[in-house]
């Protein structure tokens, strides 16, 4: 003999078959679970739980480490005020050229400048570089090594001289 049991799509109550004579559901399922027997739930374990709250700890320190050290790493490769005027007071003024006479501006070198990048920046032609050196005597010796902050001379072109 079946259980009267209610039926959960359309709540008509005192269903013993396995079929909902109201809205033909299947009631054989719900039927296997109540058959099955209660368990009483175990409260977790004093040492399981120590256990889980140590490694969450150890997580959130390891995380907060690597977060530290990147930020290190991050500080160290970029640079501060102090390290650009120490190059900047290590950087000899631009001495202008004796041949210059059709004038100029001072430019301060930003990473990722070259001489060729200059002069096409200001000339349209990159070829043009060797009139940047002409002017500043100090980059004769290094053409390929412009310091970040250093200040050079641009010279005008000829073209512009009136």
């Amino acid at each position: 003999m079946n259980i009267k049991t209610t039926c959960p799509v359309c709540d008509r109550p005192g269903v013993e078959d396995d079929c909902c004579p109201n809205c033909e559901t299947d009631l054989s399922i719900t039927r296997m679970l109540m058959d099955l027997p209660v368990v009483a739930a175990q409260p977790p374990q004093k040492s399981r739980v120590r256990w889980q709250a140590g490694i969450a700890v150890l997580l959130i320190l390891l995380g907060i480490g690597v977060g530290c050290a990147g930020n290190t790493i991050v500080s160290l490769s970029s640079p501060d005020a102090a390290k650009t005027a120490a190059i900047a007071s290590r950087v000899a003024p631009p001495q202008p050229a004796i041949q210059q006479t059709c004038g100029g501006f001072y430019y301060t070198v930003r990473p990722g400048d070259g001489l060729s990048n200059l002069a096409w920046q200001f000339y349209g032609n990159s070829d043009l570089w060797q009139k940047i050196i002409e002017a500043n005597s100090q980059l004769k010796e290094r053409p390929d090594n412009l310091q970040v902050n250093e200040v050079i001379l641009i010279p005008n072109r000829e073209e512009a001289c009136l």
